[in-house]
Parts: C-alpha cells; structure tokens; sequence
C-alpha cells in the first residue's frame, strides 16, 4: 500500500480518502486545519468513519494499534524521517515497506510499519493518556509508544509514532 501526495486536482476529497484508508484498516482522525492537529476530544481513542468526515476536511492517520492494517495482533507504528541524510541512510538501513510517503520538498521522509503486538518489548509500550488504555480496550495491547531521535545538537532527525500519535495526511490516499 502506498500513501503518498499527488496533484491537488487528482488527490480523492476526504470523505472518499477515510472510506480507503478505512478500508485498509488504518484508523483516521480529523484535523484543524489552523493548527495542523485534531483538535476534539477522544481523537486518539477511536476512528471517525467517513461519514464522519466533509470532503474539504483535512485527515490524519492515528497510529498504534487502532491502525492494524487490517492484520490482527499488529499495531501501525511511523517513522518520520526529519532530516535529509536520515532520508538518504534510510533506504539503506529500513526495510522495505508499501507505505511510503513525504511532501514534495522531502518525498519518501514517512515510513509506515505494521509491527506484532509479540515484537514490541514492554518498556516500548505506549503511556499515552487517553490512546494506551483504548488500545488495550480495542485491541487488548498498548502498542508502541512514540520517541524522538535528536542529533547532538537537539535537532530532531527521527521520530517513531505509535500509540497516542498521528500522521497528518491531508486528503492522500
């Protein structure tokens, strides 16, 4: 599966965006457009249907195990790539993955993976307030929780997003 941008006039609205993504198995999340974020409460404990989702909304993908990919005992857990060299040494070092994505300045800069539940070691479970607990209600597993890979300097060059994170993915698909 491939997420990824296209030209605007070929991008699905998001109604017809969630109704795949859905369809995939990956649980989807409305977001403010001013802030880039959901902004309602509960985003993170459940997934909207498109129904519940206007064609000019802009989506997120939630991560964690409300994201299974429609494989059970699994948890969808991204790595966001902020650096170029992370970009460049991540083809070489990441395995493969059919969900790739990125904007136009930094393409291939999101990977997503489906992990077993059995593969994510207990001291990497997810805290998340108000998404762990609802992870363990719908999927019986806490899923991975998120972490930042900073350079000496601070700067952030990786981010993994688990259980409590999303991905903003506008209207791709």
């Amino acid at each position: 599966m491939k997420i990824g941008h296209k030209h605007r006039s070929t991008l699905p609205n998001a109604k017809q965006a969630a109704k795949r993504l859905r369809a995939r198995g990956l649980a989807v999340c409305r977001i403010d457009a001013a802030t880039k974020t959901p902004t309602y409460p509960g985003c993170s404990t459940h997934s909207l249907d498109a129904a519940d989702v206007a064609p000019d909304d802009l989506i997120g993908i939630v991560a964690g195990p409300l994201s299974h990919g429609n494989h059970e005992g699994h948890a969808l857990n991204v790595v966001a790539l902020d650096d170029a060299n992370a970009v460049k040494l991540a083809d070489k070092h990441l395995p493969k993955t059919g969900l790739l994505e990125g904007r136009p300045s930094k393409q291939r800069s999101h990977r997503y993976y489906l992990v077993p539940f059995d593969a994510i070691p207990q001291q990497e479970h997810s805290t998340a307030a108000q998404a762990a607990p609802a992870a363990i209600e719908v999927a019986g597993h806490l899923g991975p929780r998120p972490r930042s890979f900073r350079n000496p300097t601070g700067l952030e060059i990786l981010r993994l997003i688990g259980t409590g994170g999303r991905r903003f993915a506008r209207r791709a698909c």
